[in-house]
């Protein structure tokens, strides 16, 4: 995701500061990576939102989500997925590390929990 969504309060600054600590610990589990684009890259490939989920067991083929405003879409099909799979693997090179990202989201709640008082 981009580091502008840091800067992008919803519901509030302690809720905000609680969804980035959420996103925190789950970074801290097996197989989860949550990694930052800085926003010195500018603009970037990919600046919607979309998850691609990949599957430890062979016979499951990836998938990605796409949220919108009437739920959600999952892209099965090959041809679906390829340019969301594509695009990913260009941002990987141009996001943070992980140690990097974790510092940024814990600082930003730490920002807002200290703003909220």
């Amino acid at each position: 995701m981009g580091e502008a969504v840091l800067r992008r309060p919803v519901g509030g600054a302690l809720v905000m500061a609680d969804q980035l600590l959420r996103l925190v610990a789950l970074a801290d589990l097996p197989g989860v990576r949550v990694r930052l684009v800085p926003d010195e890259i500018g603009a970037f490939p990919g600046m919607t939102s979309f998850a691609l989920l990949s599957f430890r067991e062979d016979e499951f083929d990836d998938v990605v989500y796409l949220d919108n405003l009437h739920g959600g879409t999952w892209l099965e099909a090959e041809w679906e997925r390829h340019p969301y799979a594509e695009t990913f693997e260009r941002l990987v090179p141009m996001a943070l590390p992980v140690k990097d990202t974790t510092a940024r989201l814990v600082e930003a709640a730490q920002l807002l929990k200290d703003g909220a008082d």
